[in-house]
């Protein structure tokens, strides 16, 4: 809750103060507990008599809800408690059976249960400052009845005869009919919120309700002319009404309902209403209609808001014919309070439509519900297995999928079975939902290979820990999910549950549950890395369960299922507090096939493996279309693929890669050969017509005959190495022509000699610096040999200023097949629909510091995309770490939602008048398999510069064989920069697969971290790189914790450091020769054993906690008592 003035009385014993601060309302965090501790101070023994054995912080981690009161000092003057279920048994009401006592017992006006799951909250703890207890009361109840909407009782219960405390005080004594052993005390939503007072409208109303129009109007109904509300007004009848809700006399909320006059065949045909029982009602006479009222118009002052639901209530009351309530509203609108209860109902796959149907049942928003344990008395598993038919929609579930959830509750209820069974019933004792536990929870598992950390403080989870297994819901009832979560842990006692899924996660636990990103774990020489499990996994707190996700309806469709494009919707999905329900990517592979591409002919460049990246994006909420863009209507907001499918989007993402293709130029010269000219695709068609091709080679060529590969980057060697193994061309029927050389590509000139005698060891022609010239076909028009030249190299001579030129050479090579891995260019329809849509195009898409292009609602970036000039100069995005791209893109969307703290944080710090575009700081990785099984490996900083570093370099031979021109080996180089001293890139080659995520974790460390590296280089020590960094003193490096304990050091804490560090800035600003190298020895020096200590004690925790504890890092450390 937001900082308010107030005006309260410190009460004492002879006078009384008036006294003007400021109190602040909000959930209490770990930081909190120190100043809660002095506010409980002495009264602790008294405490604990009232609500039992307490620790504050357990309290604060893991209970659904717990506040604190601070005052305008940041002290802490009141703390409360709230549970779903009461926290001590009393004579005769259970805990965990509260809300059968309570039906029981207690009755509202219309006889039923009074108190429920959905309606009520327990205060299990409460303490305040004395002198401010009843301003610090109002405080604390007033904040959680506006928290929560949906709460209308905060309930205590005490043993018969107990005196009453502050604030139970307050409370009503209620009075069951019977005699109980329980006092039961409640306190109204009413006595802290007033009540609306809702009516239907009058005429007299006009003048009143008129400057409410002036506000946002929830629908888009658009109000014309001068007399419409009016008009409105005076012909109200049975099935349109006017209502209005006031406060203190005022107008401050006002309505327009009607029963639903559209057309029930529109609506069905647009809309998958299958979820709604009798939604369309049919008439003797044969017609049809909506049986629904409908929401047309929705005006509301702000401060009253989040009691916009009050409104269905009354509404319901004037329509009581109509089983449900409907709005139709944009998708862009998903988070209104009136909108809580609705359910979205999305529209038929390939139905283009402007709104969204949200719809509300009756009986859903009426209902109060109850959890029970199939453990208990008070139900049997036939009674449970009868009721699940109808949990099941047949269409969004197939017949295995309930066939399997049939035999997990029908073997839960076996008394050896560790599985248990948990049931939502509604007023009516009717079963509304079902779900299956299991008593098991592996702790290593979790805390190993996620990061449940990042949430939560783990050490306050060692007990009352389950795995969920399954759980349906009724569909008209799945927006009470999350009641029936609550009740789940209520009912168990549990304090949190994981969700592992086998198959698609349930579309209930992945919208209110939160999923976990997998570590990045140390790396094993020599084992295997795989991703270790191959769905999300989830998990759920008590205190987690008290805050609902904010759910965006926005449709996001992102085309292409590049490393771009997947990341943004990682980056998406990822966000805790967010629930995406319009994700698309558009992709005519799908992500399963792309994904065997992605390693055949191309290499990953993103930090995070993309395995592990489709892993996280296998989610209900995504949607996967095998399809390929063809034009975007930009009027209609929808693209059309090229089977026809329509897509309509609030956002598009264009994130394809630009691909191989033979220039024009070249293509339309008459004689062009139609067969046996190709160009390299990431697609399975692709793989289809390389095997067709090659296979025609091998079988109609004579021993001359070539295949031609045309390239300059690492593509080029990964093909040629697929060629030989999964294509069986022999390796002396390749030639390599390279334009550009492949001195950009290694940028080492020992590896590109290493590179070329590997070559002539599998007897593979290599052409630097050359071009093709023409291609000749045959009678057939069939590829027969391309003609070559070296005009690069007089490209190269006129860059360099060579005195003598190259002289003119031209080669004639017989080819069947030309494989083109050069030159990259944008698809032919987009190329069309850029210029239809005019979007700016200029060699790429031209795109704004927010990624986006002349239409701000069409983002792009990666190779397709480039900045515009008018922001200064900015490198080819390409360059730049492709998932780095994503997670920035993602941010500026999130930010055009109205999500800002990701671009505020992660974007804006860096923008100046000058740096105009986002900065990218992700270190860039390059990495492929060449010929004979070699792994090529780079990972460099992003700004790395040749000319800055030093190298060191090892080529540790793995096999001699003297008879042999070509021994593998293990080739390593280290780039240190010498004004900085990190470790600026790392390059490997060589047969073996290798840590790379362990050697990237040394890019962008400082040299001091490599244990005298230098020095023992310098002194012939280290015959090989990679085993030296393979050493158990490296392992604490490798860890994913490493980084951040690194950043937790603070050393300005160190006088010492900070003054070296600025008297060697002043060296450099006044031209003293400056290298990081030589002042590493006196850096050592200067540190003063005190600090030395501090840090190696940091050390030695994190040490502990990861070895020890967590057992990320292998345990090789011997931890001294400290």
């Amino acid at each position: 809750k937001s900082l308010k003035k107030t005006a309260y009385i410190r009460q004492t014993n002879d006078m009384e103060v008036e006294y003007q601060g400021i109190l602040q309302s909000r959930k209490a965090t770990v930081d909190d507990v120190d100043g809660i501790k002095r506010l409980i101070g002495e009264e602790s023994f008294v405490v604990e008599k009232r609500y039992g054995t307490y620790d504050v912080e357990t309290l604060v981690e893991t209970e659904y809800l717990s506040m604190v009161i601070t005052d305008d000092n940041n002290d802490v003057v009141g703390f409360a408690v709230f549970s779903p279920e009461p926290k001590q048994d009393t004579p005769d009401m259970k805990r965990m059976a509260w809300s059968s006592f309570t039906r029981q017992h207690f009755k509202d006006d219309l006889n039923q249960s009074k108190f429920s799951l959905t309606n009520s909250l327990w205060l299990t703890f409460y303490q305040c400052e004395p002198l401010m207890k009843d301003i610090v009361r109002q405080e604390m109840f007033e904040s959680v009845f506006e928290m929560y909407p949906q709460v209308d009782y905060l309930l205590h219960a005490v043993k018969v005869l107990t005196p009453t405390y502050d604030p139970i005080n307050v409370f009503e004594h209620e009075k069951p009919e019977e005699d109980l052993k329980t006092d039961l005390y409640s306190l109204n939503r009413h006595d802290y919120v007033r009540k609306l007072k809702i009516r239907m409208g009058r005429v007299e109303d006009n003048d009143d309700i008129t400057p409410l129009l002036k506000l946002a109007n929830l629908t888009t109904l658009k109000i014309e002319g001068e007399f419409w509300l009016s008009d409105k007004l005076h012909h109200q009848n049975e099935t349109r009404k006017v209502i209005v809700a006031e406060m203190d006399g005022q107008v401050v909320g006002v309505t327009y309902i009607t029963h639903s006059s559209r057309n029930p065949r529109e609506v069905v045909n647009t809309y998958d209403t299958t979820e709604f029982e009798e939604f369309i009602t049919h008439s003797e006479e044969g017609g049809e209609s909506v049986n629904a009222l409908e929401v047309q118009m929705f005006f509301i002052l702000p401060e009253y808001k989040d009691r916009s639901i009050d409104f269905m209530n009354v509404a319901f009351n004037f329509f009581p014919t109509c089983k449900y309530a409907t709005i139709f509203l944009p998708f862009t609108e998903s988070e209104h309070p009136l909108l809580a209860p609705f359910v979205i109902t999305q529209p038929h796959y390939n139905v283009s439509c402007a709104e969204a149907l949200h719809v509300l049942s009756r009986n859903s928003f009426y209902d109060t519900f109850h959890v029970i344990t199939g453990d208990t008395n008070l139900i049997s598993k036939e009674e449970v297995l009868a009721s699940l038919p109808h949990l099941f929609n047949e269409e969004l579930n197939t017949a295995e999928l309930d066939k399997e959830f049939i035999s997990q509750v029908t073997s839960a209820f076996d008394e050896s079975s560790n599985d248990s069974v948990y049931i939502m019933r509604n007023q009516e004792e009717k079963i509304i939902g079902v779900a299956v536990l299991r008593d098991q929870f592996d702790e290593t598992f979790i805390r190993k290979f996620y990061n449940v950390d990042d949430f939560i403080n783990f050490d306050f989870y060692q007990d009352a820990r389950q795995e969920i297994v399954n759980i349906f819901i009724d569909p008209l009832y799945v927006k009470h999910s999350r009641t029936f979560l609550m009740g789940i842990f209520s009912v168990s006692q549990q304090n949190l549950i994981v969700y592992k899924p086998d198959a698609l996660p349930l579309d209930i636990l992945n919208q209110f549950m939160l999923c976990l990103t997998p570590r990045r774990n140390t790396q094993e020489y020599d084992a295997q890395t795989v991703p270790v499990y191959e769905f999300p996994v989830y998990f759920l707190t008590r205190r987690l369960i008290s805050e609902p996700k904010m759910v965006i309806h926005s449709r996001i469709i992102v085309v292409g299922a590049s490393k771009t494009g997947l990341s943004f919707l990682k980056t998406l999905v990822q966000i805790p507090y967010l629930h995406f329900t319009n994700l698309y990517i558009v992709s005519p592979d799908g992500l399963d096939k792309t994904e065997e591409l992605y390693h055949l002919f191309v290499g990953d460049t993103t930090d995070l493996k993309h395995q592990e990246l489709l892993i996280l994006l296998k989610r209900p909420n995504i949607n996967i279309v095998y399809d390929k863009l063809e034009s975007i209507e930009r009027q209609d907001k929808e693209i059309v693929c090229t089977s026809s499918n329509v897509l309509p989007y609030e956002y598009l993402i264009l994130a394809v890669s630009r691909f191989y293709s033979m220039p024009s130029t070249v293509t339309d010269i008459p004689g062009f050969p139609e067969m046996g000219v190709v160009s390299l695709r990431n697609e399975i068609q692709f793989q289809e017509e390389l095997e067709t091709y090659t296979k025609f080679v091998l079988d109609n060529s004579n021993e001359l005959t070539q295949i031609v590969l045309y390239g300059s980057n690492e593509d080029t060697f990964t093909t040629a190495h697929v060629l030989i193994t999964k294509y069986n061309v022999p390796s002396s029927k390749i030639t390599l022509v390279s334009p550009d050389g492949s001195a950009d590509l290694f940028a080492d000139d020992r590896l590109e000699s290493k590179m070329n005698r590997l070559l002539d060891s599998y007897g593979i022609t290599k052409y630097n610096h050359y071009c093709f010239e023409k291609f000749i076909g045959d009678e057939d028009d069939r590829l027969k040999c391309v003609v070559i030249s070296n005009t690069p190299e007089f490209d190269l001579y006129r860059r360099s200023g060579r005195k003598e030129p190259p002289n003119k050479k031209v080669y004639e090579i017989p080819c069947g097949l030309f494989i083109n891995c050069h030159e990259t260019n944008v698809d032919n329809n987009l190329l069309v629909t850029f210029a239809k849509m005019s979007l700016v195009f200029d060699g790429r898409l031209i795109v704004d510091p927010q990624f986006r292009t002349t239409d701000k609602l069409i983002y792009s970036a990666g190779p397709l995309a480039k900045f515009s000039r008018k922001f200064g100069i900015s490198e080819k995005m390409e360059n730049s770490n492709s998932h780095e791209l994503g997670k920035c893109m993602a941010y500026c969307v999130l930010k055009s939602l109205g999500i800002e703290e990701f671009y505020k944080t992660h974007i804006e710090p860096d923008l100046t008048l000058i740096q105009r575009v986002p900065t990218f700081k992700n270190k860039v990785k390059t990495m492929g398999e060449f010929i004979g099984g070699n792994k090529y490996f780079r990972v460099r900083m992003r700004h790395h510069k040749d000319e800055d570093c030093m190298d060191m370099v090892t080529d540790f031979v793995l096999t001699q064989d003297d008879s042999k021109s070509f021994n593998p080996s293990r080739y390593t180089c280290l780039k240190i920069n010498k004004f900085n001293g990190l470790i600026s890139q790392i390059t490997t080659f060589g047969p073996e697969t290798l840590e790379y995520n362990n050697l990237s974790c040394w890019v962008g460390l400082p040299l001091s971290y490599c244990n005298g590296l230098v020095k023992r280089y310098e002194e012939g020590l280290i015959p090989d790189l990679i085993t030296y960094l393979r050493e158990n003193w490296a392992l604490a490096i490798f860890c994913d914790k490493f980084k951040s304990f690194k950043s937790s050091i603070d050393l300005s804490q160190f006088k010492e450091i900070t003054d070296f560090a600025e008297q060697t800035l002043d060296n450099v600003k006044s031209g003293k020769h400056y290298s990081i190298l030589e002042v590493h020895p006196s850096i050592r020096d200067i540190i003063k054993d005190e600090s030395k200590h501090t840090i190696q004690r940091a050390l030695l925790d994190y040490l502990e906690e990861r070895q020890n504890r967590e057992g990320t890092i292998k345990s090789v450390y011997c931890i001294p008592d400290h």
